[in-house]
């Protein structure tokens, strides 16, 4: 029996293919003859090239199939994968060391490439670690061959005066990564503390709200141009009138200065996710720089995340004042990423303490009043 660990299972496992799903699949334009030809040569076929493709899906959809073969096509039609939202963990320990983070990196390299057939390498860049993996995930709401998806991950960890800052994916692989870090380094530091942003304690939910609305405007050295989307949660049961609006969403500009969303205030509504975009204060006409957050749990306010969407690239000869920007979005560099990565991460961090002493005075006056 394998011992798979408490951590996660082997990934890349395909449900058994039926023929319709075969003759779908070798149909698909990403499958060229060549690979139809390999196919059938592995069955001592050689295959005429005025043969349609599609008489040869019929012919080879009605053979015996095995694993082998789904591997083969699964590799093909594979799902190419969209950017993910970062996550921030903090590990607290003032004498975590260099020889400690290390024997922790080897440690999940180790453990994942055993467990889940993945590729890990770190390296140290600067005074941090990059940790790289590649790993696929089965995806069971895809077709049988394109179930197996292809991802890489990189999870940067940072010593800092308080002990480590884990920035990553927000993914189960960056849960994983961070459960066997802290588990490795627990053995040695036992007063390690995890921490993550998070509003989870906080009585006064209107303070929620707050959070995302000052976050939109702190960002150092950028100024905010719109509230494009919010979206807001109302933990409240059934008033007595049968029907209860848990989730309602407001898109435009200006969202967040509108009659609308005050009304769902005043009914207990709050922001557990919000996308804005900003500007870059050292150029007259800047990029527009768009910035998702969340709560991705609303309810409880907590597994905090977000995503620096990409800019939208000035026009430098629009002579049109209402035509300033080009439409299209555009991803950032590697290296502008992570620094506004690290720039909202600060932003956020500084409004959570400052947001978390006003919630301490809060309680501290109802106590008052009891």
């Amino acid at each position: 029996m394998s011992n798979k660990g408490d951590y996660g299972n082997r990934t890349g496992a395909i449900y058994s293919a039926t023929d319709k799903a075969m003759f779908d699949a070798l149909q698909q334009y990403k499958v060229t003859r060549d690979d139809i030809k390999e196919l059938y040569f592995t069955r001592g076929v050689i295959i005429s090239n005025k043969t349609s493709k599609e008489i040869l899906a019929d012919n080879f959809s009605k053979y015996i199939h095995g694993y082998e073969d789904y591997e083969f096509l699964s590799k093909i039609l594979g799902v190419s994968t969209q950017r993910e939202r970062v996550k921030s963990v903090d590990l607290i320990s003032t004498d975590i060391t260099s020889e400690d983070i290390e024997e922790a990196l080897d440690k999940v390299k180790e453990h994942l490439s055993v467990t889940s057939n993945d590729i890990v390498d770190y390296n140290i860049v600067g005074k941090s670690y990059s940790l790289k993996i590649e790993y696929s995930e089965p995806d069971f709401t895809k077709s049988e061959f394109r179930q197996v998806v292809d991802k890489d991950a990189e999870i940067i960890i940072e010593k800092n005066a308080q002990g480590l800052s884990l920035i990553g994916p927000h993914n189960k692989k960056m849960e994983v990564v961070t459960s066997l870090i802290f588990d490795t380094l627990a053995e040695k530091h036992s007063s390690l503390i995890r921490d993550e942003i998070n509003l989870e304690d906080v009585i006064d939910k209107s303070l929620v709200s707050k959070l995302f609305d000052k976050l939109t405007t702190s960002m150092e050295g950028y100024s905010l141009v719109s509230v494009t989307d919010v979206y807001v949660y109302n933990p409240d049961k059934d008033d007595g009138t049968g029907s209860h609006i848990k989730k309602a969403s407001l898109s435009g500009t200006g969202v967040t200065l509108s009659q609308e969303l005050g009304s769902l205030y005043k009914k207990g509504f709050y922001i557990w996710r919000i996308v804005w975009t900003v500007t870059d204060d050292r150029y007259l006409d800047s990029d527009i720089y768009e910035i998702e957050a969340l709560f991705s749990e609303p309810e409880t306010c907590s597994d905090f995340a977000f995503l620096v969407k990409g800019y939208y690239p000035v026009k430098v000869d629009s002579t049109d004042i209402t035509d300033t920007h080009h439409k299209n979005r555009v991803n950032l560099s590697k290296s502008e990423e992570m620094k506004f990565n690290k720039l909202v991460l600060k932003t956020a961090k500084d409004l959570l303490e400052e947001f978390s002493n006003l919630d301490e005075n809060s309680k501290d006056d109802e106590e008052g009043a009891i």
